[in-house]
Parts: structure tokens; sequence; C-alpha cells
């Protein structure tokens, strides 16, 4: 369900380069796993949330993931102004997880 590439990548763009709360990471990792059982086993880009909504002052502020064969791979910020990564990402499908 999950590779080591996201966890790894989790660990540096989340933990260290945000000052992110532990339970809130923690819920927001719980978050990613339910992405994936609403996944029907295609190349997805999903946005998962929003942290600017948590109060965070955020330029990269949208939290994203990429699903391939049913498992997290890769999880990233973008900016909500500047979609740019949505446009390179090899998917079948971009969803949004939450209200924009």
């Amino acid at each position: 369900m999950v590779t080591s590439h996201f966890i790894t990548k989790w660990r540096k763009r989340m933990e260290e380069q945000t000052t992110i709360p532990k339970n809130l990471l923690n819920q927001l990792m719980i978050k990613c796993y339910k992405v994936v059982e609403t996944n029907f086993h295609q190349n997805e880009l999903v946005v998962v949330d929003d942290l600017n909504n948590y109060g965070f002052n955020l330029y990269e502020n949208q939290l994203c993931v990429i699903i391939r064969d049913g498992k997290l791979v890769t999880v990233f910020r973008r900016n909500k102004n500047s979609p740019k990564t949505t446009y390179g990402s090899d998917v079948d499908n971009v969803r949004y997880e939450f209200s924009v």
C-alpha cells in the first residue's frame, strides 16, 4: 500500500520542511491511506488537503499524492495558484479530496 519512496519523501517534505505538529501529520497520513481505498487501481494524482486550512501560511499549501497500482508512490506539496505539477504527472486522473 505504501512504497519506501513515499515514506522517504513524506519525511523530507512534511516532517523536515514544515512545522506541522506530529498529531496533524498523523491525521494527514491517515487521509493519504484512505484515498488509496477509493482508488480503482488507476494511476492517479490526488490533492489530499489544503494545509493552510489548518492555520498555516505555506506557499506550497496543497498536499498531493500519486497512486500507482493501488500504492502510494510519492508525496509532494504544490501551490494552489500554480498547479504546474499536475501537467507533468503521468496519471490517468486528477482528483480533489477536499472542498476547493
